[in-house]
């Protein structure tokens, strides 16, 4: 969607999102960007995540705001992580490229960062409460190959 019909929609139809159950759920590193965080304009790394589906021990049913139960897809949602590129917390992205059997020795960062894009993961989901106290959301707890 473009920014002309997000703006144009009825803003009593827009929904919150139904955040995942806890549980282990199956995607592709789709891509990767450079990015900052807004406090400290840390320089970092963020990959983009699209789900393919769950563990088939994964409880896949949630509560729209109305309180019905509905059957959730992860199929096409997109998380992201990021990696902080500082001094102190580099040998995080080293272990995560390496976990996928990419040599890093010898080699940088620029040259290592964009070859995880296209890598199958599986990704364990947490549902926490919003610090506002309005509903939940989801944090990936582990990022790991699938095999």
């Amino acid at each position: 969607m473009n920014l002309a019909s997000l703006l144009n929609q009825d803003a009593g139809s827009a929904k919150r999102p139904i955040p995942f159950n806890d549980g282990t759920y199956f995607g592709t590193i789709k891509s990767h960007e450079f990015v900052e965080s807004k406090q400290k304009k840390t320089p970092g790394v963020q990959y983009n995540i699209e789900l393919t589906h769950a563990a088939d021990d994964t409880d896949l049913t949630g509560q729209d705001e109305e309180g019905n139960d509905v059957q959730l897809n992860p199929a096409g949602k997109v998380f992201r992580t990021t990696f902080y590129l500082t001094e102190n917390s580099l040998f995080m992205l080293k272990d995560f490229i390496k976990s996928f059997g990419i040599e890093v020795e010898g080699r940088s960062f620029g040259e290592l960062v964009p070859q995880v894009v296209g890598q199958p993961v599986m990704v364990d989901l947490t549902k926490s409460p919003r610090t506002s106290g309005a509903g939940f959301y989801n944090d990936i707890a582990k990022i790991v190959p699938a095999a």
